[in-house]
């Protein structure tokens, strides 16, 4: 009898506290969450300081700078296992670099953007295919 209790107390608690979960990530699935970046007094919205293109690369990885105050800016490539590599990179027009990514084996790799006059640092993950 007692056992019968506590089933039934424990299906008046779980069934509308799972309800509300399968509610909840039905909305989830329409809104996503927006992730904020700060930079000094900035808040940056994911992605809109700096493009970085075609993700997955291929052969070639393009960096799109947007803020032109960006002008001794420096990048390090690293894999997801945190070892450093070297990249062949030769400056576009405009804030704009192309990186040789051919010779990578496949994989993610973050792109790590510094510049020294804005004192700006931030990592970007790609995909090498």
């Amino acid at each position: 009898m007692k056992m019968k209790k506590v089933f039934l107390l424990l299906m008046l608690v779980v069934l509308p506290v799972s309800g509300l979960m399968a509610q909840s990530s039905s909305e989830n699935q329409t809104q996503k969450p927006r992730e904020f970046s700060f930079f000094e007094d900035k808040v940056l919205e994911p992605r809109s300081d700096i493009k970085l293109f075609p993700n997955p690369a291929v052969d070639y990885l393009i960096i799109e700078l947007k803020d032109p105050s960006m002008v001794s800016v420096n990048f390090e490539l690293n894999n997801i296992l945190g070892n450093t590599y070297s990249l062949r990179s030769e400056k576009m027009s405009g804030n704009r670099y192309k990186f040789y990514v051919k010779d990578l084996s496949p994989g993610y790799y973050f792109l790590t953007v510094k510049d020294a006059n804005t004192g700006y640092k931030r990592a970007y993950r790609f995909v090498k295919k």
